[in-house]
């Protein structure tokens, strides 16, 4: 469907007819429904006169011919429009209204009257029909906007949705403040970037951007509440680029110094150690994780542990400890756990060297540095498929595996990249979780990992970042490639691989990987 058929609107306004008047209206002509038309008008039986009208109109072009009937039947419903107003007798109101509005179509005031009314009854259909109209007498009309909006969100016609949102954004907040305005841009991406982008689409988001980059400034003093939701909508939308980014192969990119260490304490100081350890162990497939010091004191014993216990596939478990490359061996020493399966990595990053810092929506609001901790192992993602050359669960560190994953690995053969997808959002900054992926090392594969890595590159470089940003990123990553090429995107099973409810505390439960999210109960865990 094109922009256009989107928001075409219905093409007639519905009213109750008697079946007689049907039928004699579909055999007779011109001259027997325009008696018919006086008869009905004459017994004050309004709403079937008016069906009168289309072949009335139809027959006689000269409506001079006609004006005195249709005008006698005009008067009258007027007439008792005002008489069961005054009575407030509100439903017969708004169908006399709706004789005035098929008389009439063009008039502005009878379908705003009849647009008023029929919200106020909470007749949806009959808001949609006047919204529909009056935007083709005044495509600025606010509420009509809202109506519309509301009409495309009951039927899930996401692209109308999002057209009739940027009509609204184009008001230049005429009834809105800016966070409203800011609201409205969000809910605008959501309905177009959580559905597959073509170049209508893309231009659609593009306009969107551009119209949040003219939100000004709340100018007026406002309670911190108000600013820190601004802020907020701000930097979510800021998140957000489908522009193609510059092709590059993943082991060119700048990626700074690193170290490896075997569980053993062994030092690896070449990526083709890693290799050599990989091969080792016949390795299928890598677990890999990042986080800094206090999470993998916190998390990684208990990560390595079930993933060495239930894999059941040959595998290689790498923990990447960011900003650890001075403490390396002593905190390898702390897990204390020795496998020639585990392989401990760090590099140099200096949280006092970060330029931006992360903002949460209120009542967090700034929130130190989480989202670079949050994005390493997607900046790392593209370094470790081009050494290793094999398929990747990338996790949050703060995950278990309770059981064995061949059958998770045959199933998803076929795809390039493996999301989990959170179908019950409606937002686009957590529709993909990224507390896990599976990423092939096909080229398809490797230019996913490439694109999310430079969009992170590109995102942390800035003075504020929406701490979602790594699912933003890999949302925007899967738009990219998708442009690009045709990828082969696999989901994993919600209802048994991955969960995306948030459990406080261990209790039983169907999923293969459990994400222990912030707050878990760790001491609900056991030995």
């Amino acid at each position: 469907m094109d922009g256009q058929n989107a928001l075409a609107p219905e093409p007639a306004f519905a009213t109750s007819a008697d079946a007689m008047v049907s039928h004699m209206l579909a055999v007779e002509n011109g001259p027997s429904a325009l008696s018919l038309l006086r008869q009905l008008t004459e017994a004050g039986r309004l709403a079937e006169a008016a069906q009168c009208l289309p072949e009335v109109r139809r027959f006689y072009t000269d409506l001079h011919e006609v004006l005195g009937d249709i005008q006698t039947l005009a008067d009258r419903a007027l007439s008792q429009y005002h008489a069961h107003l005054a009575a407030q007798n509100l439903p017969e109101a708004a169908a006399c209204l709706d004789i005035l509005v098929q008389i009439a179509p063009g008039s502005t005031e009878f379908l705003q009257q009849a647009f008023k009314l029929s919200r106020t009854l909470e007749d949806f259909g009959k808001s949609v029909l006047y919204a529909q109209h009056l935007l083709l007498l005044d495509a600025t009309h606010y509420d009509a906007l809202e109506v519309m909006i509301s009409s495309c969100e009951r039927s899930g016609n996401t692209r109308g949705e999002a057209e009739y949102r940027l009509r609204l954004a184009a008001l230049n907040g005429q009834r809105q403040h800016s966070v409203a305005q800011l609201y409205n841009i969000c809910e605008g991406l959501n309905a177009t970037l959580l559905n597959p982008l073509d170049d209508h689409t893309a231009g659609l988001v593009e306009q969107f951007l551009a119209a949040a980059r003219a939100v000004p400034d709340s100018a007026e003093a406002r309670s911190e509440l108000y600013l820190g939701w601004e802020k907020h909508y701000r930097l979510t939308i800021e998140a957000i680029d489908v522009s193609p980014l510059a092709r590059s192969t993943a082991n060119l990119q700048p990626y700074p110094p690193i170290l490896f260490m075997a569980s053993t304490g062994r030092m690896m100081f070449r990526a083709e150690d890693l290799r050599s350890a990989a091969a080792q162990v016949g390795a299928e497939v890598v677990f890999f994780v990042a986080a800094d010091e206090a999470y993998v004191q916190l998390y990684a014993k208990l990560y390595i542990f079930s993933v060495l216990k239930n894999s059941h596939v040959p595998c290689l478990v790498i923990v990447h400890i960011i900003g650890g490359a001075e403490r390396i061996g002593a905190i390898a020493t702390s897990i204390g756990i020795e496998d020639e399966r585990l392989i401990y990595a760090a590099d140099s990053f200096d949280p006092n060297l970060a330029q931006g810092r992360c903002y949460r929506p209120p009542p967090t609001g700034w929130c130190g540095l989480a989202a670079y901790y949050q994005s390493a192992r997607f900046q790392w993602l593209g370094y470790f498929l081009e050494q290793l050359d094999l398929p990747m669960f990338v996790s949050d560190i703060d995950l278990l595996l309770q059981r064995e994953v061949g059958d998770l690995l045959a199933r998803c053969a076929a795809a390039d990249v493996t999301f989990n997808e959170n179908s019950d959002s409606r937002s686009y900054s957590s529709r993909l979780t990224a507390n896990l992926l599976l990423v092939k090392p096909t080229v398809t594969g490797k230019r996913f990992a490439d694109v999310l890595g430079q969009y992170l590159t590109r995102a942390l470089q800035k003075d504020a970042i929406h701490y979602m940003i790594d699912q933003c990123a890999v949302l925007m990553a899967r738009h990219i490639v998708a442009r690009e090429a045709s990828p082969r995107y696999g989901y994993f099973d919600t209802s048994v691989d991955i969960n995306n409810l948030i459990y406080p505390d261990f209790r039983e439960n169907p999923f293969r990987f459990l994400s222990l999210y912030h707050g878990f109960d760790l001491s609900t865990l056991g030995a």
